[in-house]
Parts: structure tokens; sequence; C-alpha cells
């Protein structure tokens, strides 16, 4: 796991200029939201939303998909699917956003799916 350093990663999100910076793979071929997402910083991924609705570009970031290596996953499936518990927080907030819950990742399940698989019963209760 990555340690994300909440000024250092604000600093970085500040500095994009544009969604495609912001959306770039720079963590580990996650994006700046999928890396936080994925480790459940709820501070940081606000950061890199805040930072998409100054760019007016929210749905474009909270739905960008990983590449393959990720399994196309947005933010909300690196939320599900880092542990048997996942982010509900986290999921909480991508909805907020209106994430896209009915997207499929590479292997055509959707976050339900996954969240079901896990056994998450508050992920899913959000995700209903």
């Amino acid at each position: 796991m990555v340690e994300l350093d909440l000024t250092k990663f604000t600093e970085q999100v500040f500095a994009c200029k544009t969604v495609e910076q912001l959306n770039e793979p720079i963590i580990d071929g996650k994006t700046l939201l999928q890396s936080a997402a994925s480790q459940g910083f709820i501070r940081h991924c606000q950061a890199v939303i805040d930072k998409a609705k100054l760019l007016q570009e929210v749905e474009a970031v909270v739905d960008c998909r990983a590449g393959a290596a990720h399994k196309f996953w947005t933010p909300l499936f690196f939320a599900i699917n880092s542990g048997p518990n996942g982010h509900p927080d986290v999921v909480s907030m991508l909805l907020k956003y209106k994430c896209q819950v009915n997207q499929g990742d590479a292997d055509g399940k959707t976050a339900l799916n996954c969240a079901s698989e896990f056994g998450q019963d508050d992920t899913i209760e959000l995700l209903l």
C-alpha cells in the first residue's frame, strides 16, 4: 500500500490544470482518485473531486477507468475491491457525485456484483 501524505497529495491534485492531468495514471497505474479510493482516504478523494468541480469535470473523474492491468475499474470498483469490507464511506461519496454504478469491469462484473462477493452489506445497501 502506498502512503499518501495529504499535503503533498493535495499539492499534486491542485497542480493539475486539465481533467487529462487529473486522470493520468501515476500511482501504480492508478489515477489520484483511484489510488485514494482504493485506500479509503476520504479526504484525498474529496480533494480530487473538489479539483474536478473547479474544472467542471466531476463525471469524467469519478467514472475514469483504469487500464487493463486493473480490469478497467473505476474509483468505485477500487473502493469496493480493496478488502473484505471495502470503503463504504468512499462509495457513498462517489455515489453523491453520481458515479456510474452499472458499469462492468473487464470480467463483466458490476460494483454490486463485487460488493456481493465480499458480503459488504453496507455497500450493497448504498448501491441499491
